[in-house]
């Protein structure tokens, strides 16, 4: 029974696909490294990598443009972060929930006005 579900190609697609959806996740904790080794708690990098980066992709057709406006807004949000832990002297695992929700939630909010509310969600082509 389970030999004829758990076939070669079942468990390829499914590792593909597990590597596909796990990069948003990966790409920031592996960014997450450098600033524990700084000696800060980021906890808001997912809602980072959320906040610019597909737009500006989508609205210039240029996958590389996109790229560049995700580490630019990455870094923006992270001087944010860095001034609530160091200037302000705020919790950093408070602060940084509270940029990750502010990012997803910016995200849809900023979502919602370049793209409305479509049934399919827009799609940028992705690189080779």
């Amino acid at each position: 029974m389970l030999s004829s579900i758990f076939t070669v190609g079942f468990l390829v697609s499914l590792l593909a696909g597990t590597i596909r959806l796990a990069t948003p996740i990966l790409l920031p904790a592996l960014g997450q490294i450098y600033t524990q080794r700084a000696g800060i708690l980021n906890l808001g990098v997912e809602g980072t990598m959320t906040i610019a980066g597909f737009s500006a992709a989508y609205k210039t057709g240029n996958l590389w443009i996109g790229l560049l406006s995700g580490m630019f807004f990455g870094m923006l949000w992270s001087l944010i972060m860095a001034w609530l832990s160091v200037t302000m002297r705020a919790n950093q695992v408070i602060a940084g929930i509270a940029l990750n929700i502010l990012g997803a939630g910016t995200a849809v909010y900023v979502y919602r006005i370049i793209f409305g509310v479509q049934s399919l969600p827009p799609q940028v082509t992705p690189f080779a």
